[in-house]
């Protein structure tokens, strides 16, 4: 057992914050599902990353993203009206966005609004050819070229020029010609990111168009494209996580300030009530020791829970949420801690029997809403003075999180 009068205090106060911690994240977990957080912060990530309006609103309402409900085609050219639309219709509960379902839902959004075939010239004039080994040669550079980029466009006006035919070279020649001049300035190793790049040509905001340039422009193949894509969101995702994080954190600070408050979680108040009562810093210490991995089972659950992704249902997980708080609760309720509030009328017998029998000034009592007022007590000011500042240092203990409190409540009783 803790002999150390200073050790039971220690562990009563981090037995009583490592709760609080978990209510509090319990708390900002509801409040995340109840107002769609993550979701709308997703939605705004996305936004920021795609600043075309046209592009993004494709986007989100793409069958491998829908955080919309629309029925768009990705070639549809959409209008102001059906923009507008998208933008202002409530997201869904779609938390996460898997980044090669990103990439997938761009790429066919560009490859949609791309140009007709670069190579159709080449096609139709082998097409037209008469039937011969040539012909059979010629499909397969075309192939080579349009897909797999093993050859270039040199290379296949030098096996042109290789013909014996004239009548067929030249005709393949001006088919080459118009194919250069549909490419124009595209700088690339595989014909598959041809409709690619073309769709990029359509997008109208310059920012989004030059760094859709930048990513498919450097990209070796069709796959590197992809994984550069996801590359690209990733990285979003990564400052929508880090600005989410944030979000949660003041969250948990206004959250533990109010449930403080709520509860008379004043560590002032807390530290003195058990300094002065051994009997309850005892029976507190003995307690927590003996809850150490029905706490830890908690902990664990909460957690998970507000790290999760919002796989199941709203109802489903706010109902979990719940009924978890509900438990928290209880186990802060069962500990019997120095907690709550009272409301009793000091009169000025009461004050003179304390007097007589040397126990503290019944007006200082911090746990006794009728000293607070100010036409009950002089001491108010003092007093508020003094909850304050208990009830911030409660807080910001709060704020660092369940699992930091229940870490260091391990070590003490580990120390037993």
């Amino acid at each position: 057992m803790f002999d150390s009068g200073i050790l039971q205090v220690i562990l009563g106060l981090v037995a009583i914050y490592s709760l609080l911690g978990i209510l509090t994240t319990e708390i900002n977990t509801l409040y995340s599902y109840f107002t769609r957080l993550r979701a709308r912060n997703l939605r705004r990530a996305l936004e920021e990353l795609v600043p075309d309006r046209a592009f993004r609103a494709q986007l989100l309402a793409h069958p491998m993203i829908r955080m919309v409900d629309a029925a768009i085609h990705p070639a549809e050219i959409l209008t102001l009206e059906q923009i507008e639309a998208i933008e202002q219709a409530r997201a869904k509960n779609v938390t996460w966005v898997e980044s090669a379902s990103f990439a997938e839902a761009v790429s066919n959004i560009l490859s949609a609004s791309a140009q007709p075939d670069f190579y159709a010239p080449l096609e139709v004039t082998i097409a037209e050819l008469p039937n011969s080994v040539e012909k059979s040669r010629l499909r397969e550079l075309l192939w080579q070229l349009q897909g797999y980029a093993t050859i270039g466009l040199a290379d296949f006006r030098q096996a042109v020029i290789a013909l014996g035919d004239e009548e067929q070279k030249r005709k393949l020649l001006d088919a080459l010609n118009a194919v250069e001049e549909r490419i124009g300035d595209y700088s690339l190793r595989s014909g598959e990111l041809l409709p690619l790049l073309s769709g990029v040509r359509s997008i109208k905001s310059s920012a989004l168009r030059t760094t859709l340039q930048t990513i498919l422009g450097s990209a070796r193949s069709l796959a590197d494209a992809n994984d550069k894509l996801m590359r690209w969101f990733e990285d979003g995702m990564q400052r929508a996580t880090a600005r989410y994080k944030q979000q949660t954190q003041w969250g948990s600070v206004f959250i533990g300030f109010l449930l403080a408050l709520v509860v008379n979680a004043d560590a002032l108040h807390l530290v003195n009530s058990l300094w002065n009562d051994s009997d309850l810093r005892q029976s507190l210490s003995a307690r927590v020791a003996g809850e150490t991995d029905a706490l830890q089972t908690l902990v664990d659950e909460t957690e998970q829970r507000a790290a999760g992704a919002g796989d199941e249902s709203f109802r489903d997980t706010a109902a979990d949420v719940f009924g978890m708080s509900v438990v928290t609760i209880q186990r802060l309720v069962d500990l019997q801690a120095p907690l709550g509030w009272t409301y009793v009328t000091v009169t000025p017998e009461m004050v003179q029997a304390a007097q007589w029998l040397g126990e503290p000034d019944p007006r200082g009592r911090a746990n006794n809403l009728w000293n607070y007022q100010p036409f009950h007590n002089g001491n108010w000011l003092l007093l508020w003075g003094r909850k304050l500042a208990g009830l911030l240092v409660t807080t910001l203990a709060v704020a660092q999180g369940a699992p930091f409190w229940f870490d260091m409540l391990k070590r003490f009783t580990r120390a037993r």
